[in-house]
């Protein structure tokens, strides 16, 4: 993984999604993320689907938001930015 505005992300797994996400310094890595965690919802695990909404979508929404790029939040999210849909993250 590496970090800084070049961000490589190889499938490590879906916490080193989640620091990524937490970490990242600039809008464009943020909206670069999106098709990475369209992959943890195929899955098929439903453990997966809590970790999204808990976790990962929760975290991606609240960056998203603090980056002022509320209109790349694609799902009804409740007051905490957990996605209450996860369609939008299927999105393009």
């Amino acid at each position: 993984m590496s970090q800084g505005t070049n961000p490589t992300y190889n499938g490590e797994g879906k916490t080193t999604l989640l620091n990524m996400i937490h970490s990242a310094p600039n809008k464009a890595e943020l909206t670069g993320y999106r098709p990475h965690i369209s992959d943890v919802l195929t899955s098929g695990n439903v453990l997966d689907d809590s970790y999204l909404r808990n976790y990962l979508g929760r975290e991606y929404y609240r960056a998203l938001h603090n980056a002022g790029l509320d209109d790349q939040i694609l799902d009804s999210v409740d007051g905490s930015f957990r996605p209450t849909t996860l369609s939008g993250l299927y999105s393009d």
